[in-house]
């Protein structure tokens, strides 16, 4: 493109970028970052918001955060994906410091915190954060799959049978559908409570079943024996 004489626009670099990202390619994406500065694209907010995302998906954390720091302004997309960094580099401190500083959250920010606390080892705090997502009550921001498999996975590994029914009977007011990730999920948690029953009766009512639907309701027949 540069060869035939054709300038980039600041439409160019956030596909770059975004191909960096998916390959993980920090040499050639801090290259394009030197090549957005030199066309004095550098300050423009969705090229800002893909080098976030490269930086945050190759593990230079404070270098996204850098960039996301120095904005003149920031949209739902620069909080999220500083968010989803700080929560990857397991910052969870700095990852709830930003969500609780945030004006607006959608579903992501939502999801991207409590998947990120079950998965950095702090289950009972995405409870927490769940149930204040509830007490928000915004009608624009519902939990979806995604949500409920996160806190089912949070139950899990509390073995917090009480809250795991009830995020089981809000799974079924809510009208969510209970499919393959959610049904392994629910398997899972009633697994790991003991609770071995009620485990295969929702490994029964699964439409379908993949290899690890089947791998946790094992899980469960074996801990049976145990128990």
């Amino acid at each position: 493109m540069l060869c035939n004489g054709i300038e980039p626009d600041c439409l160019t670099f956030p596909f770059l970028l975004k191909d960096c990202s998916t390959r993980t390619d920090y040499g050639t994406g801090r290259s394009i970052h030197g090549h957005a500065i030199k066309y004095g694209f550098h300050n423009d907010i969705f090229i800002q918001n893909s080098l976030i995302s490269l930086y945050s998906a190759c593990g230079f954390c404070n270098s996204a955060r850098k960039i996301f720091d120095e904005m003149s302004s920031r949209d739902i997309v620069s909080w999220n994906s500083i968010i989803i960094g700080c929560l990857r580099s397991g910052d969870l401190d700095s990852a709830l410091d930003l969500f609780r500083r945030m004006k607006r959250r959608n579903i992501i920010t939502w999801n991207s915190i409590i998947t990120g606390f079950v998965q950095g080892g702090c289950p009972k705090e995405a409870i927490e954060i769940f149930h204040e997502m509830q007490i928000l009550g915004d009608d624009m921001v519902r939990p979806d799959k995604i949500t409920i498999a996160s806190v089912l996975s949070a139950c899990a590994s509390l073995g917090a049978i009480d809250q795991g029914n009830w995020v089981h009977g809000f799974l079924k007011r809510s009208g969510v559908e209970c499919d393959i990730a959610i049904g392994t999920a629910l398997v899972d948690m009633y697994g790991k409570c003991g609770c071995i029953e009620r485990a295969f009766e929702v490994f029964k009512e699964m439409p379908k079943k993949d290899i690890l639907a089947v791998d946790s309701y094992d899980f469960c027949i074996c801990a049976s024996w145990v128990w």
